[in-house]
């Protein structure tokens, strides 16, 4: 969404083990715009998502 890709999550694994146990969810952590499939086109669709 900034125009930069970045693999960081705002949540730690135990609150991913929370996500899966159902006493948390991720829409208290992410921004819905960020969540699911992605509906709008890129901005630069020549963004490169390689792992550095």
């Amino acid at each position: 969404m900034n125009g930069e890709v970045d693999y960081h999550t705002p949540y730690s694994a135990s609150d991913y083990i929370h996500f899966l146990e159902g006493s948390d969810n991720m829409f208290k952590h992410e921004p819905k715009e960020g969540l699911g499939r992605q509906i709008r086109p890129l901005k630069d669709p020549s963004m490169v998502f390689n792992r550095k």
